[in-house]
C-alpha cells in the first residue's frame, strides 16, 4: 500500500513519536494505518485519540478523532459537541460514526507530522476543558 518514500516517512514518524509521545503507536502499518494513544489533560482526564492516515499521506491531511470517551458534553451538560456539525466555535468537523473530529490545521502541507497533529489534539482537549469550566467557545482559547 505505501510507497518506499512513504515507508521512509512513516519510519521517521514512528521514531519521532516513540521519542516524544511514547503513549501513541502506529497500528495496521500495512493496511488502513492509524496512530492511537491516550492523551491526558492537565486536569487528569484521559482521552483516546485516533489519527487516521490517508493513502496519500503525507501529502493529504490525516483525520484526528476522539474515540473515547465517545460523548463530549458541552458546558453545563447542555448538548454535546458530537453533533454540532462543522463548527469554527468548537474547531470540529462533521463527526464520523459519532466521534468528534478535531480541526487541527487550517492548511495542510507535507512538512507537518503526526506528532504536530497529536499536539494540536492535546491543545484542543485543554481548550475543551476550559470550555467546560467557563462556557466560552473553544475558538477563544485556540485562536
Amino acid at each position: 500500500m505505501w510507497t518506499s518514500t512513504q515507508r521512509q516517512r512513516l519510519a521517521f514518524e514512528r521514531a519521532l513519536l516513540a521519542s516524544k509521545m511514547p503513549q501513541f503507536s502506529f497500528c495496521d502499518p500495512f493496511g488502513d494505518t492509524y496512530v492511537s494513544g491516550v492523551a491526558t489533560t492537565n486536569s487528569g482526564s484521559s482521552y483516546l485519540l485516533k489519527l487516521e492516515l490517508p493513502p496519500a499521506y503525507p501529502y493529504e491531511e490525516p483525520d484526528l478523532y476522539i474515540t473515547s470517551p465517545h460523548t463530549l458534553y458541552r458546558y453545563g451538560g447542555v448538548g454535546t459537541i458530537n453533533y454540532v456539525g462543522t463548527s469554527h466555535d468548537f474547531h470540529v468537523y462533521n463527526n464520523h460514526g459519532g466521534c468528534v473530529k478535531i480541526c487541527h490545521f487550517e492548511e495542510w502541507d507535507a512538512s507537518r507530522t503526526c506528532l504536530l497533529v497529536l499536539l494540536k489534539g492535546h491543545l484542543w482537549l485543554e481548550a475543551y476543558h476550559a470550555h467546560l469550566r467557563t462556557g466560552r467557545d473553544l475558538a477563544e482559547f485556540l485562536c
